[in-house]
């Protein structure tokens, strides 16, 4: 016949398993945090503020200051991880209690081992005791043990609760403190400053828009946003494998050289953390210490301070020429012997400056070559603070780009009434190619004017920047017009006689004219007035020709087509233009084809595409025009 203490714990074991179904089957029916189920009638961690957990291998206190966190304060003064605080905080408020133990029958206190040397935890608020929590032995139910919740002024009844508990509070002390060395977040950190025992050194600030970063030694440059934060996380992450809270002798005497020195400064605290680090016995290790952390030291992996890499080229930009397209304002291009391209933006757009009249360049394309040039990378970083310039040539530079833009004063970016305080910004480019020593390549060095740095560019960086005039002419062959201001269109194929065609636009009505003969019902009206919309949207060339004129010089003195259409404006001025059209080879198909446009001296390329639309036949069942 079963004992009283083998009945009880069937009993509780039979009790144990209708609360798991209860738990995991019914979750919102019954509330998971309903507090007839907590161990701890605590609503969340922010009423605590001090630990204390006692065990077998001594007793850890642990403070919570707002200014510091979460720190250890016995048997150590040192900062404790405050993820590992919060994750024991967080179980100890989750456990779960099954049905409390009132019978008399059941095992004593000392039997359940909830006795003053027990695993517990005393949870206070302000030096206050909210109540502590003793963990006990196993009670031969699977993955259970006993455990007993005790306020200030009154004892509680023991109860069941999951075993694992024990795994997140019964650990050595060391195990929740900080490994991180550096514990002030990214977002406030202003400034880095990093010396080695060699003299090297490199310093980092925070730049005013609290975003981006600039190196300040040994150089004065920007940074590169993606390469940067990867050096910077090197920093952040440095842990430490162990503590030494006793520094022997050997320590001491690491100390006294010092291999590498890192200052933090806090952009919010204003306070500066300092890191110093020295020779261990193992090649593989290294000592550190910390001024936030004092009378503590650690030993850590050498290979994780080696990653901190000192050479400013490895964080810097690695861009050519930085800045902002879209606040370029004037460009100018000189390339030797005797090509020069001045481009102003004004309120029509992107003008070319030559000689005293403005032509029209291509937005889109001028757009597309500063995009190009304020984004290209440098291939090698050759020299800095370079007083002379002749051993890469580039005294007697082949190629010289300005750039002018408006920007944002760096000292004074508001004006007193609060508008922005934009300053005119000037850059200008120095480039140089020659040929390589022993070799039969071209390379590309460049430098911006006054800043003393030389680099080497990538062989393709020519094909970015055009250098030819009309390289940034407007590709539009005229001015895109409505067809209310149309008026007519003569078309024909030389030396054949025109087709004149006249148009109304308020009746959409054609009429037509060949050799002075009416042939207005002849013609397809639809056919016409598509030609009319595609001259409208209007033309675009394919490309400018810059040089080899003669050969499509030639072709057009017999042109393929010709058209001819008159615009007239809101105060009646008439306004003429003509387009001839060539083949470029006449004895095969064409993809592309010669183009000028009334006298222009200029000649330009249209594709098959714009010429179809030209050379389409517009009357009926005809194919003279």
């Amino acid at each position: 016949m079963p004992n009283k203490s083998t009945l009880y714990l069937i009993l509780l074991t039979g009790l144990l398993a209708i609360y798991t179904v209860l738990d995991h089957n019914k979750k919102n029916k019954l509330g998971t945090i309903n507090q007839n189920f907590k161990a701890i009638p605590i609503k969340t961690i922010d009423e605590i503020d001090e630990i204390e957990i006692s065990s077998a291998s001594g007793k850890v206190n642990i403070l919570n200051s707002p200014s510091i966190g979460w720190t250890i304060t016995h048997p150590v003064k040192d900062r404790a991880d405050s993820e590992k605080i919060a994750n024991i905080l967080e179980s100890l408020t989750d456990l779960k209690r099954f049905d409390t133990i009132t019978s008399r029958d059941a095992p004593s206190r000392s039997e359940m081992g909830l006795t003053d040397s027990a695993l517990s935890v005393k949870l206070l608020n302000k030096k206050e005791l909210i109540g502590k929590i003793i963990f006990g032995n196993t009670t031969g139910v699977v993955d259970t043990i006993y455990a007993q919740w005790n306020e200030k002024n009154s004892s509680g009844d023991p109860f069941f609760c999951w075993a694992d508990i024990k795994e997140v509070i019964d650990v050595p002390f060391d195990k929740v403190r900080e490994k991180k060395l550096v514990n002030i977040p990214i977002k406030n950190i202003g400034k880095i400053e990093i010396e080695e025992q060699s003299g090297s050194a490199l310093h980092v600030n925070r730049k005013r828009d609290g975003e981006s970063w600039a190196i300040t030694k040994p150089l004065k440059t920007n940074t590169d946003d993606e390469n940067f934060s990867n050096w910077l996380s090197t920093i952040t992450s440095l842990n430490s494998q162990s503590f030494i809270d006793k520094a022997n002798s050997e320590i001491a005497t690491a100390f006294t050289t010092i291999i590498k020195t890192i200052s933090i400064h806090s952009n919010e605290t204003k306070n500066l953390t300092v890191l110093e680090f020295a020779k261990s016995d193992s090649e593989n290790s290294i000592f550190a210490r910390t001024s936030d952390r004092p009378g503590v030291f650690f030993r850590m992996e050498k290979k994780s301070l080696d990653a901190i890499n000192l050479n400013p080229n490895a964080i810097r930009d690695q861009r050519l020429l930085p800045f902002n397209p879209k606040s370029v304002v004037a460009f100018n291009v000189f390339a030797l012997p005797s090509n020069k391209v001045d481009l102003l933006q004004d309120n029509n757009g992107w003008q070319i400056i030559d000689k005293t009249q403005k032509i029209k360049a291509d937005d889109q394309r001028i757009y597309k070559i500063l995009t190009s040039l304020s984004s290209e990378q440098v291939e090698k970083f050759v020299a800095d603070a370079a007083g002379d310039l002749k051993p890469w040539g580039l005294d007697k530079p082949t190629l010289n780009i300005t750039i002018k833009s408006v920007a944002l004063d760096p000292k004074n970016p508001t004006k007193e009434n609060g508008s922005p305080n934009l300053i005119d910004v000037t850059k200008k480019l120095l480039v140089k190619g020659q040929l390589a020593k022993d070799q039969e390549v071209i390379e590309y060095y460049a430098t911006v004017e006054g800043s003393g740095t030389v680099v080497q560019l990538s062989p393709a960086f020519p094909s970015i920047l055009p250098i030819r005039l009309l390289d940034y002419k407007e590709l539009y062959l005229w001015p895109t017009f409505d067809l209310a201001n149309l008026q007519s269109i003569k078309t024909s194929k030389p030396p054949q006689t025109p087709l004149e065609l006249q148009y109304k636009y308020q009746s959409n009505e054609w009429s037509a004219s060949l050799a002075n003969e009416n042939i207005s019902n002849q013609i397809d009206a639809a056919q016409a007035l598509k030609l009319a919309q595609h001259l409208s949207l209007p033309i675009r060339a394919t490309r400018w020709l810059s040089n080899n004129t003669s050969e499509a010089e030639i072709a057009l003195l017999n042109p393929c087509r010709k058209i001819e259409f008159t615009l007239v404006d809101i105060n009646k001025n008439v306004h003429p233009f003509t387009i001839r059209i060539a083949p470029i080879n006449e004895q095969s198909s064409n993809l592309l084809y010669y183009a000028r446009i009334n006298n222009n001296p200029e000649i330009c390329l249209i594709d098959r595409e714009n010429f179809d639309i030209m050379d389409m036949p517009i009357i009926r069942e005809s194919s003279e025009e």
